[in-house]
């Protein structure tokens, strides 16, 4: 008798769905309970279960004696490999046999859709005792040694009836958007990198196009938090070209919150990008890809009987040669690794070593004639960042959830040219737990600590001879320790609510060879952050959600760089309020819309742009003033799901980012306007307020292989204040930069063979109408444009354009 057993799960950090569920209409919320359908009405075309492939090696215990059946409980892997099992009937020693052996079980995953999906399956496994042969009376051949009699007592799996299948995707929070790596490898101008596709989400504002920084919701990239299985990092793309400093094959799925997290992330003001690994597999395999400008591979193997596993990946860069082809005098170059090593301990406990790297360098070629006439050359370092992370790491399963000790040890160091190297090294531990009390509570807790240490391994006083450097990036000791909780309450079967908070403690400790004063040197300041989050079931196919949070940080740079650090925590912390009122609909033909209203506003922040405008330089202390601002708007995506034959989303966002400032004022004296004081304030355009983004990308399978999509990516003019001989007059930011747009394109040509292998040929190119943009704007000297070729309307000034920005790729890649 085949039986599908519905089971409602309580929200965990991979959420259950029951078979039915994925059984239901496609509108349905992946997170509400549903009734069972029966077998004989249900479209089961919509879920195919795991089917055995390979049966591993179980072997008929020693002490076993006739013939018995085990039923196991096994959690199938996305790549056909099981990540957990549980004995549901049998006895040793034939349970622990089989519950062994289960390990090596290799199957054909279950599929939603045609996508591969964490599935729960029970599967028999029968043992059968091989009778003796009887001994000839006469030997004429040599007996079967022990062990050959043993290896004859073979144990047989075999799949017996399914009594229960779930099919466990991730649970989704409210206000998160989830990138998986299926639709991240089609989505064009990505290169398949997830950190990339950033970009296409809304809330998202480019400082330029193809360009790794991203204003979300109207705060600095600074202000963005990146998180990579928990651990802190700096960025998660490498400065040059932008690709991931993690390879593709290794990052399951990449969450995205626009503001209001839930209370597991903290202590940035702005947004976060939390990048998930895939969970250790249990067969070799690997994938790797040669481009235009760089190649990498990833390799994963089991040991140890398959208690272990061992990971190794990475990525360099050629652009140093290509580069130095193309623009003799600019070196570029970049690389990073990646390698993990995991260990199950017994089925509940695992203990795993992480370790990952990152390097970007970026030189200058001079060259000089002596007298004689000779020619030398020298490469001058402009910028060169890398970081570095080893996570020692402890999980633990209990009853209804999971468990985590971990250990984080880091190095991060950028070279802001020949005369500053500044450097972080940092310790961290972390605890986390997840417990579900009951079907309808799920308890979400955790604690940490973070020590830095800061310093400057060259002396600062060498940039234009002042001690500015060292002042705003001091040599310290800062110190962060902080707890969080939050509860999933189901509160009625349509309502959900995630009350939540955190604590922190930060404190900084300035050396005392630093020209401040006393007061300055020693900091500790506590924060409180209470989030609240609700999703309630208005329809079959509308869920309201809601959020609301309170976040705090420390001074930051304007964008993340690698040890560089702004220190002055005794002018206290930026900080944050966010909210957000939203619904997700699903719409015919398997579309999802979602609409959002937002709003954030900022106090105390450090946002170079609004204060320092284009001249940003790091030892400027006006970089570090501080203002307020507020940013309002709409945020709109529709999509279709990835799994189809013609994919595809749109995204925009319908903003303004104004910033409280005080600007400078002028004075007139004999006819000239000279620089004064500090103004009144006055909410002026952000410096990067665009107030409209729009992106459209559609992927199509033509068959045979082949798939090709394109994307068009259009964003308005960022505001601009004129200028006469390089001081800005009022009115501040009244103009507009030319609106920018372009489009990518990708195809792909794909061969498969054998069960996982598969060769592809893609093309790729971003900005393949090789458009340019205009960053900067050239003014008139006394209030004329006679002297400029053309000017903007009703504009003292003319774009000033650089590019085109454009990346085009032809690459293989593969895997098995």
């Amino acid at each position: 008798m085949k039986a599908v057993r519905l089971a409602r799960r309580g929200p965990i950090v991979g959420f259950v769905a029951s078979l039915v569920l994925a059984l239901a209409p496609s509108s349905a919320s992946a997170d509400e309970g549903v009734k069972p359908t029966p077998p004989a009405t249900a479209p089961l075309a919509a879920v195919v279960a795991p089917r055995l492939v390979r049966g591993g090696n179980v072997p008929y215990p020693e002490d076993g004696k006739g013939d018995t059946e085990v039923v196991l409980e096994l959690v199938v892997a996305k790549d056909g490999s099981v990540q957990d099992a549980r004995v549901i009937a049998g006895a040793d020693p034939f349970a622990a046999a089989a519950l062994e052996g289960s390990r090596g079980f290799i199957f054909e995953p279950a599929t939603r859709n045609g996508e591969p999906v964490l599935a729960k399956i029970r599967l028999a496994v029968g043992f059968a005792e091989a009778k003796e042969t009887p001994e000839p009376a006469a030997p004429v051949a040599p007996l079967p040694s022990p062990r050959a009699r043993v290896r004859a007592k073979a144990a047989t799996a075999r799949v017996g009836p399914v009594e229960e299948v779930e099919v466990r995707g991730r649970r989704k929070e409210a206000g998160q958007t989830t990138i998986g790596q299926a639709e991240i490898r089609d989505i064009p101008g990505a290169f398949g990198d997830a950190f990339r596709a950033i970009e296409t989400l809304p809330g998202v504002v480019p400082v330029a196009s193809g360009l790794p920084f991203f204003f979300v919701r109207g705060a600095p990239p600074g202000n963005t938090g990146y998180y990579l299985d928990g651990i802190r990092v700096p960025l998660l793309y490498h400065l040059a070209l932008g690709p991931a400093v993690i390879h593709p094959g290794f990052v399951d799925h990449v969450d995205f919150w626009g503001g209001a997290p839930p209370a597991r992330f903290g202590r940035f003001a702005g947004g976060f990008v939390s990048g998930e690994t895939r969970e250790p597999a249990q067969r070799l395999h690997g994938e790797g890809n040669v481009r235009l400008f760089d190649a990498g591979v990833l390799v994963e193997t089991p040991f140890a009987n398959e208690r272990g596993t061992a990971l190794l990946a990475g990525r360099v860069s050629y652009t140093a040669l290509l580069f130095s082809a193309i623009v003799p005098d600019v070196r570029l170059d970049y690389w990073d690794y990646q390698t993990r090593v995991a260990y199950d301990l017994t089925a509940r406990d695992r203990i795993s070593v992480f370790a990952f790297g990152s390097h970007d360098y970026l030189g200058e070629v001079n060259r000089t004639v002596d007298l004689e006439g000779n020619q030398t050359s020298r490469v001058r370092t402009v910028f060169s960042t890398q970081f570095h992370r080893v996570d020692l790491r402890y999980d633990r399963k209990i009853p209804g959830g999971r468990t985590r000790l971990a250990i984080t040890a880091g190095i991060d160091e950028s070279n802001l040219g020949e005369d500053a190297v500044s450097r972080d090294r940092m310790l961290a531990a972390r605890w986390e737990l997840e417990k579900r009390l009951s079907d309808d509570v799920t308890v979400r807790a955790g604690a940490d600590a973070t020590f830095d240490h800061y310093d400057l391994l060259d002396d600062p006083t060498r940039r234009g001879g002042t001690e500015a450097f060292a002042a705003i990036f001091p040599p310290r000791n800062d110190v962060t320790i902080g707890a969080r909780t939050d509860l999933v309450w189901k509160v009625v079967p349509r309502v959900e609510v995630i009350p939540g908070a955190r604590v922190d403690l930060f404190g900084s400790f300035i050396s005392s060879s630093v020209a401040l004063p006393q007061s300055e040197k020693s900091t500790l300041i506590p924060a409180v952050d209470p989030r609240v989050a609700v999703r309630v079931k208005v329809s079959p196919t509308v869920t309201y959600v809601s959020t609301l949070g309170v976040q705090h940080q420390t001074p930051a740079f304007i964008v993340p760089v690698p040890g560089l650090q702004v220190g002055r925590l005794s002018e206290g912390l930026q900080s944050a309020i966010h909210a957000s009122q939203g619904a997700e609909v699903a719409l015919p033909l398997k579309f999802t819309v979602i609409p959002t209203l937002f709003v954030a506003n900022t106090f105390g922040l450090t946002d170079a742009t609004a204060t320092c405008g284009n001249d940003i330089q790091p030892d400027d202390t006006r970089c570090i003033r501080r203002v307020s601002g507020r940013t309002y708007g709409l945020e709109l995506a529709l999509r279709r799901a990835f799994s189809e034959q013609l994919t595809g989303f749109v995204t925009y966002t319908l903003s303004r980012s104004t910033r409280l400032t005080r600007p400078l004022t002028f004075r007139e004296s004999r006819g000239l306007s000279t620089l004064g004081q500090l103004g009144e304030l006055q909410r002026i355009p952000g410096e990067f307020d665009r107030a409209h983004v729009l992106n459209v990308a559609a992927s199509y399978a033509l068959g045979r292989g082949w798939r090709v999509g394109a994307r068009f990516y259009f964003y308005t003019g960022r505001p601009y204040t004129e200028e006469v001989g390089g001081v800005p007059i009022p009115p501040y930011n009244a103009y507009r930069f030319p609106d920018f747009y372009r489009f990518d394109f990708r195809v792909e040509k794909r061969w498969t063979f054998a069960k996982t292998g598969y060769v592809a040929l893609v093309a790729e190119w971003l900005n393949a109408t090789l458009r340019k943009e205009a960053l900067t704007v050239d003014c008139a000297s006394f209030g004329s444009s006679q002297d400029l070729e053309s000017s903007l309307p009703g504009s003292r000034c003319k774009p000033d354009e650089v590019g085109p920005i454009t990346i085009p790729s032809l690459g293989v890649e593969g895997g098995f």
